[in-house]
């Protein structure tokens, strides 16, 4: 099977891949105001003819981690301290509004979201008539202002404004991270979950019916509830699907031989599973260092 990776921004990507040529996505992109994976900063919104003047953007974002060390010295000598870099830095125009920065470190909630419409707006365009989109995303807390600890309710917005945009929103299922490490947050239950969107372009689309064995040792259809441990392969992109949570859209929406995309390709086990599944795959991703597969 084949599998090929386009390397750079996606939304120039993702441009080389001809309208209906692809049969099903499967993507998780970067969670807002979560963690920072040290790509090159991509220009979005921009006026081509604009000569950009360019003001820095710095926020402190508690959920925010860089994974960085540092060195500070101290009367007993040197020694390294591991340390989260809660600063994300951006960048934007004077002039034409052009916002220059790593996806998921907008200045806010509002333009991550844009920035996604437009990018899955392609993806509707690159989508056969009959595909079908799988988006997994998960939610953060604000930490700041009068709405500090309250949700961004990303997947909702995320949610609506596809609908707005024309995708009909088939299903939503729960990933149950069955092995999500707890926190030490006192007011609040330990989130354990992220939500996973089924969108299509099309009432009639493909749809291969997966089913699980259940307690009573009968084949049954999935429900939307799904327990899966996280897979995180061993590199710089500890967001990583789990193979499984792959492999259940996959089966069930994308045809033998079919062609899949992954828009976020990360360190590539969404293009992994297609080819064990007898798949042709394609992934974008802008860091070529994530890629091992």
């Amino acid at each position: 099977m084949s599998k090929k990776v386009l390397v750079g921004h996606v939304l120039e990507k993702i441009k080389e891949i001809e309208d209906e040529t692809v049969d099903c996505i499967i993507t998780s992109p970067p969670y807002y105001a979560m963690r920072s994976y040290g790509t090159a900063l991509q220009t979005w919104d921009e006026d081509i003819v604009c000569e950009h003047v360019w003001d820095e953007i710095k926020i402190r974002r508690a959920n925010l981690s860089g994974g960085k060390t540092k060195k500070q010295m101290t009367n007993k000598g040197s020694f390294a301290v591991d340390y989260d870099d809660r600063y994300s830095y951006s960048y934007q125009c004077k002039k034409c509004n052009a916002w220059k920065g790593e996806l998921g470190q907008e200045p806010s909630v509002n333009l991550y979201i844009k920035h996604l419409v437009e990018i899955f707006a392609e993806c509707k365009r690159v989508l056969n008539s009959d595909g079908t989109m799988w988006i997994n995303i998960a939610d953060t807390y604000i930490d700041k202002g009068k709405h500090r600890k309250g949700l961004y309710c990303v997947p909702d917005r995320l949610k609506l404004s596809l609908v707005e945009n024309g995708w009909i929103c088939r299903m939503e299922n729960i990933w149950h991270v069955t092995n999500k490490m707890p926190t030490s947050v006192k007011d609040r239950f330990n989130t354990d979950h992220e939500k996973m969107f089924m969108f299509v372009k099309n009432q009639k689309y493909y749809f291969n019916q997966y089913k699980v064995k259940g307690k009573d040792g009968k084949m049954r259809s999935l429900r939307t509830v799904w327990d899966i441990p996280n897979g995180a392969k061993e590199n710089s992109n500890t967001a990583s699907f789990p193979k499984k949570i792959v492999e259940i859209p996959l089966s069930s929406t994308c045809k033998e031989g079919g062609l899949v995309l992954d828009p976020f390709a990360g360190s590539g086990t969404v293009l992994d599973v297609a080819e064990e599944m007898g798949r042709d795959s394609i992934g974008i991703e802008i860091k070529k260092e994530f890629i091992i597969t």
